[in-house]
């Protein structure tokens, strides 16, 4: 998955940082919007497709692997597009020869997205 999203704990429960919602958020205008203009779905159909599943009918292949399906051998790519993924950059404590990691960059990569027809759910 491009999206890493960073989280806090507000009143014992996890919350996600605005922030990352901002990038998910560009994320999935970017894809509606790439998916319409090539002709996969209207929005009506990417609209309907949302609220019975909650998520986009098109992902990537590791979308696809954490909702429990994988990608057909063989299949190409439907879209590629650029999305904002989260990177965290490892810093070399000298003093103690720990990692520190030094949050909150986000950079753009390349996405292969596939569709559900190119998908089959695991046993």
């Amino acid at each position: 998955m491009y999206f890493f999203p960073q989280y806090v704990v507000l009143n014992n429960q996890p919350t996600l940082l605005l922030h990352d919602i901002q990038y998910e958020n560009e994320n999935m205008k970017m894809v509606n919007t790439y998916s319409q203009k090539r002709g996969f779905y209207t929005e009506s159909e990417l609209e309907e497709k949302m609220i019975r599943t909650g998520c986009l009918p098109v992902a990537t292949y590791q979308q696809w692997k954490k909702r429990g399906y994988h990608v057909k051998q063989g299949e190409k790519s439907i879209m590629t597009i650029l999305i904002w993924k989260h990177k965290d950059k490892k810093l070399k404590n000298e003093d103690t020869d720990n990692e520190e990691i030094e949050p909150e960059k986000y950079i753009k990569v390349k996405a292969y997205f596939f569709n559900e027809t190119q998908v089959i759910k695991d046993v």
